[in-house]
């Protein structure tokens, strides 16, 4: 069993979110996957103000919903953990 912690992945960072797909190809490939995703930090790089910010983690967190529903291993058997923080 393990448990993946991920710092800072900044959902508004095309670079990031690339790197990010790669580590779940990994995983999802495993006969055990983590247990556990837990994710801490603002999740956005490019911090704007607070309105702005929250129609925006909206939008990003729906496109992370979108890229993890191609991995029905990691889906099915991890699970995920969210810890917001501002910078």
């Amino acid at each position: 069993c393990s448990i993946v912690l991920l710092s800072d992945l900044w959902l508004d960072c095309d670079f990031t979110m690339k790197k990010f797909e790669l580590l779940l190809k990994g995983f999802n490939s495993q006969t055990n996957p983590p247990i556990c995703f837990i994710f801490q930090g603002p999740f956005q790089k490019n911090f704007k103000n607070q309105s702005v910010q929250i129609t925006s983690l909206i939008q990003l967190f729906e496109r992370l919903a979108f890229l993890l529903k191609k991995y029905e291993v990691l889906i099915e058997k991890s699970r995920f953990i969210f810890q917001c923080s501002i910078n």
